[in-house]
Order: C-alpha cells, then structure tokens, then sequence
C-alpha cells in the first residue's frame, strides 16, 4: 500500500510539471501568434488559474464537503434509547 502511495504521489508531480510546461508553451503560444500583450497577459491568467486548480485539488475538496455537509464529522456516539418497562400499554385495557 506504501509503494502504490508512492506511486500515486509521483504521478500527481509529473502531472503538475506536465501542466507548468503546458501553460508556458501556451503562452509563448499566444505571444509568437500574435505579438501582442492582452491575449498574452489573458493566457498567462488563463494559466495561472488552470495551475492553481491542479495545485490546490484540497482546497476544492475541503470547499465542496464544507457545501454539501460531508466535511461536518460525525457525532462520537450515537443517543441512548431509553425503554420504559412496566408503562401502560397502548390499545390495551387498563
């Protein structure tokens, strides 16, 4: 189970290095297309929020289970039920 942690830990960093250059080439992109700066300020912002999302997957999960009342933990134990022995039974004649 530790080996495949691992794993997954190391697949998470490919992926964000993956995104980091695809966001560069993006912008480069966009700049030797049309050598101006608003569409390539535009992709570096693109970028930047594209990278924050992959960098901060815990943020959106921690937001998403505070919304939807799955990050609230559950009560330690659960009520007593209380039975009353020897009451008046219901429907029956005193």
């Amino acid at each position: 189970m530790q080996w495949f942690q691992g794993k997954l830990v190391q697949v998470q960093t490919l992926i964000q290095a993956a995104a980091v250059v695809m966001a560069i080439i993006a912008i480069l992109g966009a700049w030797f297309r049309t050598k101006a700066l608003v569409p390539t300020v535009t992709a570096a912002i693109l970028a930047g929020f594209v990278l924050w999302g992959i960098n901060n997957t815990s943020w959106f999960q921690t937001k998403v289970g505070q919304e939807s009342g799955l990050g609230v933990p559950a009560p330690a134990a659960p009520a007593p039920i209380v039975v009353v022995v020897g009451g008046p039974v219901l429907g029956g004649s005193a």
